[in-house]
């Protein structure tokens, strides 16, 4: 059943608010370019807590069933498998559970533009809202793909400064590197605002430009 998604953002818009653009991800696909590194990297280090895990579980049995080792032993073994599991989970999601989590967040996921606001839902067991005056962006950035879709990420944060940058530049840079992989899940970011695969995404760029402008130019005027 196609989902109304004009009708999702009527409850939302305020008394005077126009509702100008709705949309949704229309990629299909979870990969992006990045996955060229992360898929390799994620099946070397995701690979090690599993097998070794693996390993673990595997010994521990075996030396249960025969009584080859003392009970320290098999203790030690049920010790560390139990540390390795959180790895193991972490890996899980790093190979496989974050483009299970990408599909899912693609499916559920609606967004719109209005005249004063950017208004983004995520459907679970109840409708998550996000939403951030157009006023208080700070910057914008636009990717386009190979086609017809791609990214818009507004940021309402002041740029960080050049002593945050000079100590926490990489994790910074981390933070544009993951995006839209399906790591981002685990590194959200408060004063973010991120359409995703989106259809003609530069005219929904230049859409909220112009209402940044025109409402630049609104409070100069009543100034």
């Amino acid at each position: 059943m196609k989902t109304d998604i004009a009708q999702l953002f009527h409850q939302h818009v305020l008394e005077g608010e126009n509702l100008l653009w709705t949309g949704k991800p229309e990629s299909k696909c979870p990969f992006t370019a990045l996955d060229i590194f992360l898929i390799p990297i994620s099946l070397v280090f995701g690979g090690i807590p599993i097998i070794a895990l693996s390993f673990l579980i595997s010994t521990a049995i075996y030396s249960y069933l025969h009584s080859s080792s003392d009970q320290f032993s098999l203790y030690v073994y049920i010790i560390f498998s139990i540390f390795l599991i959180p790895f193991v989970l972490y890996s899980l999601y790093f190979i496989i559970g974050r483009y299970i989590y990408k599909i899912w967040r693609n499916n559920n996921t609606y967004y719109a533009v209005t005249d004063r606001r950017l208004i983004k839902l995520t459907k679970f067991r109840y409708y998550k809202f996000k939403d951030y005056d157009i006023n208080s962006i700070k910057g914008s950035e636009l990717l386009q793909g190979s086609g017809d879709t791609g990214h818009v990420i507004w940021d309402t944060m002041t740029p960080p400064s050049t002593i945050y940058l000079l100590f926490f530049s990489r994790l910074y840079l981390l933070r544009g590197l993951i995006r839209n992989t399906g790591l981002d899940y685990w590194s959200g970011y408060a004063g973010e605002i991120e359409f995703y695969d989106i259809r003609k995404p530069k005219k929904v760029y230049e859409l909220v430009e112009q209402l940044r402008s025109a409402l630049k130019s609104s409070g100069s005027s009543n100034g």
